[in-house]
């Protein structure tokens, strides 16, 4: 793991090929899903990208045994126990019509949950997904930075935006910024001994910007 930590580039992709097609369709799909390419330049946006991919993801890992070697844990027992809790509201809501109509709003988060720890199962594959997690949350909060300081360190009504989608409203990239700035801390911490001075410098950026 050291490689991993200090950031050598050809470790780093030929641990991703190493782990097989079901994490790397999940790493695609967390690409996808946050930085949203398909949503900031619209030629592309020609196939749902994202059910595409999960769908790849699910199939790769049936096929080679992933969620056999998955732990049971707690907190998806507790995962399940909230979706029973959606189900039982949505029933006994004032209009269950509108609440079943947007069913999607969390279940597709629940599987994409189960997705995850599924194929998330060891230490190499976490720290990968971790990272890539934190690189895309950093495009969000440069962008963030960037947008601030061109307007001469300035505030505006509506705040920041992320690109089109989950983070296009200011105050679910607020609460997006909320999440990234402890867990950047976490991660410098953790590996900052084994990072030569470059990458020091650019995770530094992370809790900056």
């Amino acid at each position: 793991m050291t490689e991993l930590y200090s950031m050598k580039i050809r470790y780093l992709i030929h641990s991703i090929r190493q782990e097989g097609w079901a994490f790397f369709f999940i790493c695609v799909y967390l690409f996808f899903e946050y930085v949203r390419p398909q949503s900031i330049y619209t030629q592309i946006n020609i196939v749902p990208y994202v059910p595409i991919l999960l769908s790849i993801a699910f199939i790769a890992a049936l096929l080679s045994g992933e969620f056999a070697k998955s732990r049971p844990s707690a907190l998806n027992k507790l995962m399940v126990v909230y979706a029973v809790i959606v189900l039982i509201s949505s029933a006994l809501s004032q209009h269950p019509d509108i609440s079943f109509s947007q069913w999607r709003t969390f279940f597709d988060w629940f599987l994409i949950y189960f997705l995850i720890v599924g194929i998330i199962t060891n230490e190499k594959r976490f720290f990968i997904f971790f990272l890539s997690f934190l690189i895309y949350s950093l495009k969000m909060s440069q962008h963030g930075f960037l947008s601030w300081a061109k307007r001469g360190f300035s505030y505006t009504g509506w705040g920041v935006t992320g690109a089109p989608g989950w983070f296009h409203n200011s105050g679910e990239v607020g609460i997006q910024m909320c999440i990234f700035v402890p867990l950047a801390i976490a991660f410098i911490i953790g590996v900052y001994k084994h990072l030569p001075k470059p990458w020091l410098a650019f995770f530094l950026l992370m809790p900056v910007t």
